[in-house]
């Protein structure tokens, strides 16, 4: 009898074991069922290869240039893929060869020339003589730009040093001193000419 006892309490213990073991991994199954596995997702970061237009407040550069005679000057800027500007001739009030004499003209015409790429100013008025003062039109040499690749993005990425060569010069000096040569013809050996130079790049206000 009391061997019976003992075996049907060892029976016993081992139910009650077996059920507890059963519960707790039970328990540890829920418990890591609700965990949530967070991955990467393929847009965390996006790279644009596209450029945007500068929203600088600087203002465009300004270079007042003269020279003499029919010869050229230049300017240089840093610039990445935009390169605009326009150009307005000044007045004769510069002397020329160091003497007395200054050789007014009211119309001035120049060429201006980035890398490989020419454009005229037109010939414009300068307020000389009651005439109007007049700018170019707005001249792109954005296309001129090869030192930097399309896709660059703006702030301080690639910027190269450019030239921006003024040259050519024709003005209507002699038709206003004698009514020869009109209506222009090239600026003559000792006569001064200039303009103003006002130039958009990546890094500043576009000019009008």
């Amino acid at each position: 009898m009391t061997k019976n006892n003992g075996f049907s309490a060892l029976i016993a213990l081992f139910f009650l074991t077996s059920c507890a073991l059963s519960q707790k991994s039970s328990s540890i199954a829920s418990s890591t069922s609700g965990v949530v596995a967070i991955s990467p997702t393929s847009n965390s970061i996006l790279t644009s290869t596209s450029s945007t237009a500068s929203t600088s407040n600087t203002a465009p550069f300004v270079f007042n240039v003269s020279a003499s005679g029919y010869t050229s000057t230049s300017v240089t800027v840093q610039a990445g893929q935009i390169l605009r500007l326009t150009f307005a001739p000044s007045q004769a009030s510069t002397l020329s060869n160091g003497s007395s004499t200054v050789y007014n003209y009211s119309a001035l015409g120049v060429y201006i020339t980035v890398g490989s790429l020419t454009l005229p100013s037109t010939m414009l008025t300068n307020g000389y003589g009651g005439t109007t003062a007049e700018r170019s039109p707005v001249l792109d040499f954005s296309p001129a730009l090869t030192g930097c690749t399309s896709g660059t993005s703006s702030g301080t990425a690639c910027r190269t040093s450019v030239t921006i060569t003024i040259s050519s010069p024709n003005s209507n000096y002699w038709c206003l001193i004698d009514g020869q040569m009109c209506p222009w013809n090239r600026v003559s050996q000792g006569q001064t000419w200039g303009g103003t130079l006002t130039v958009e790049t990546d890094d500043t206000q576009a000019v009008d």
